[in-house]
């Protein structure tokens, strides 16, 4: 008697897709993520439905519902020079013929039972790796040939790129320092390759308040200040990038003007610090932070690290 559609249930009928695939139930949900139990109640829920009472098979003459049937082939296109035999389609039969493979590299003194095993380890493995994000070369130890690839999942964007803002977008600009806790540091530079000094300057100067936004010069305004006809190094969008995965770093802006003047007067901070080569007190920006109320500050550097003298020591081969 068929089976409507409607009466089938499709997660279960993914399970024991896979249940097919991986030849047991304890294979299949240590793929799959799930208890064995589980596995097993969505194969008997499928069963009950359809009114099969044949099981399904471990990859022996033996059913895993204890009947000696075998399951019926999974769909496929028959093997070359192996009359009988079908081949599963698709990236899943592609992963499960390469892990036959790897136990098959076992050898004779192992057994099938061995190499059944050490197949189905090389399936967990590899799927482990891709639930991890990791793409696999070739197999340690292995005499497969080729290197075969795993497709992941696209990874998610990661949370620091949140704090990047979009230039020229004021704005957007002003609900972002809304959303921040007061009081709000503020400091800008360049940071064209991102060391130790810039890492503990930022940590210093997040430390003075409850939130911290940092201007970055963009690749025209780096230009403006002399540094040499090859700087910026590393692109605006780069070096922003960089600073946003800093936990000191809570949003990151850009300005094109040879100073951060107009962004400050947008980002309003109750603090404003530079580094300690700075005479604090004769820049503009400090005064425009004082004229409505904030402070500003000069931190000492703590390490003698700057992109000047990186880039100098490498143009000197040492």
């Amino acid at each position: 008697m068929g089976v409507g559609m409607r009466h089938i249930d499709f997660k279960a009928l993914s399970v024991f897709v896979q249940v097919m695939r991986y030849g047991s139930i304890s294979a299949a949900a240590q793929a799959l993520g799930m208890r064995q139990p589980t596995v097993a109640y969505a194969i008997r829920k499928l069963r009950d439905v359809a009114g099969d009472e044949r099981g399904l098979c471990d990859g022996r003459t033996r059913g895993l519902s204890g009947v000696g049937q075998r399951a019926p082939a999974l769909p496929g296109r028959q093997c070359p020079g192996r009359p009988g035999r079908r081949r599963t389609a698709g990236a899943a039969g592609r992963l499960a013929r390469h892990c036959h493979r790897i136990g098959a590299a076992a050898g004779p003194r192992h057994g099938r039972r061995g190499r059944q095993r050490r197949g189905r380890r090389a399936v967990r493995g590899g799927l482990a790796r891709c639930k991890n994000g990791y793409h696999s070369g070739k197999h340690a130890g292995s005499a497969t040939g080729p290197a075969s690839t795993f497709r992941c999942r696209p990874m998610s964007v990661p949370a620091f790129e949140s704090k990047l803002t979009l230039p020229d977008n004021p704005a957007a600009l002003a609900a972002r320092i809304a959303a921040l806790p007061r009081p709000l540091v503020f400091t800008n530079g360049v940071f064209d390759i991102l060391h130790r000094g810039h890492a503990t300057y930022l940590a210093q100067a997040r430390a003075l308040g409850a939130s911290m936004v940092v201007g970055v010069n963009s690749d025209a305004s780096v230009k403006m200040l002399g540094k040499g006809d090859d700087r910026p190094l590393n692109h605006e969008s780069d070096r922003m990038a960089l600073l946003a995965a800093l936990e000191s770093v809570d949003l990151v802006a850009m300005f094109r003007e040879q100073t951060p003047v107009e962004l400050i007067r947008l980002v309003r901070p109750d603090i404003y610090v530079k580094g300690g080569d700075y005479d604090i007190d004769t820049l503009e920006e400090t005064r425009l932070v004082r004229s409505w109320g904030g402070q500003a500050y000069a931190i000492p550097f703590q390490h003698d690290r700057s992109t000047t003298k990186l880039l100098s020591k490498v143009r000197q081969g040492g």
